[in-house]
């Protein structure tokens, strides 16, 4: 087996059979239609290496899109959802575009008498107190290719299952983290989102989780000081959170 083979197989091996999320910033929110509270948000870029060391090219939404998208005449059409969950729908995609820089979603979001969550998402998108979108999807692992020069993975399709409004992306997570003194304060911290927010919390053990098993790469930054240790101790504090 080739090198190409092994890194493509190691990250099959670690992303198979589940619904992985990507994210990226919220600043390319357009207001198109403020009466009506039509958006228009940029939830995927094209052509840059990202903490996966994947490389999304224009094309990768396009089978998605035409079978899923809003024009489809599919039932199960691609969603945009409140925190990636799926009983929590705010908005009705208009249309989904991809372009030369990346991917767009034109959104109607939903009454906000109605859903409470779609009026706070876009109060809080033109606020700035929420700066993420994301997305769900799955590799399509016969349509990625491993560059062995750059050490990045072409992503030339996957599959789109919903688009996300979030609150914390795993990077802003893990600078907020970073940020607490001792390891009371992170069990504190840890406590206090069970209590509020058991999904959030699950949320966080997964991030600990993917990045544990991300191979370290030469010369790629940490994401933040002493990233180890401080993730070692959450994945510890987070195993005992589910046993007490």
């Amino acid at each position: 087996m080739s090198k190409k083979q092994e890194k493509i197989e190691a990250k099959k091996a670690m992303n198979s059979n589940k619904v992985l999320i990507k994210y990226f910033s919220a600043k390319e929110m357009k207001d198109v239609d403020p009466d009506n509270h039509i958006i228009e948000v940029k939830f995927a870029a094209y052509g840059m290496p990202d903490s996966d060391r994947d490389i999304l090219i224009k094309g990768c939404f396009s089978k998605s899109i035409s079978e899923r998208g809003p024009e489809s005449s599919t039932n199960r059409k691609i969603a945009f959802l409140w925190q990636h969950d799926m009983h929590d729908p705010i908005g009705k995609i208009l249309k989904l575009e991809e372009r030369d820089d990346g991917a767009y979603a034109t959104v109607r979001l939903s009454n906000f008498d109605a859903v409470p969550n779609a009026k706070r998402a876009y109060f809080q998108l033109k606020d700035g107190d929420i700066n993420q979108f994301s997305f769900g999807f799955s590799y399509v692992w016969d349509k990625i290719e491993y560059d062995e020069e750059s050490d990045t993975f072409i992503v030339k399709e996957v599959k789109l299952y919903e688009i996300s409004v979030v609150t914390l992306g795993a990077n802003e997570l893990t600078e907020y983290i970073g940020e607490l003194e001792n390891e009371d304060e992170i069990k504190s911290y840890l406590k206090e989102i069970l209590i509020k927010d058991k999904n959030k919390f699950n949320k966080i053990k997964q991030i600990i989780v993917d990045i544990e098993a991300e191979p370290e790469q030469a010369g790629q930054p940490p994401l933040t000081l002493n990233q180890g240790n401080m993730f070692e101790k959450l994945a510890k504090l987070s195993e005992n959170e589910k046993n007490d």
